[in-house]
């Protein structure tokens, strides 16, 4: 019997596992649409036998960085400097 460590197993990097889009979806976070738009922008989205996931940690990641570019637009058309 052979006992694979963390990282050992092909494909698998660190412990969180990811989650099928359709959890996300069902949670209300964002339509079908609305993931194949943010995978455009840089959402980072793991394609395994015809099924997309996504990791929990990669989706607030992009989610923050898509506010702070927000506030960064919102702030620069208000005439105010980044």
């Amino acid at each position: 019997m052979t006992f694979h460590t963390e990282g050992q197993i092909a494909g698998f990097q660190g412990t969180e596992i990811p989650l099928p889009e359709s959890h996300f979806r069902r949670l209300g976070i964002g339509s079908r649409t609305t993931f194949f738009r943010w995978e455009r922008m840089g959402l980072v989205v793991m394609k395994i036998g015809g099924r997309r996931f996504v990791r929990p940690s990669d989706l607030n990641a992009f989610i923050e960085r898509m506010n702070d570019k927000n506030k960064q637009t919102k702030k620069t058309a208000k005439g105010e400097l980044p």
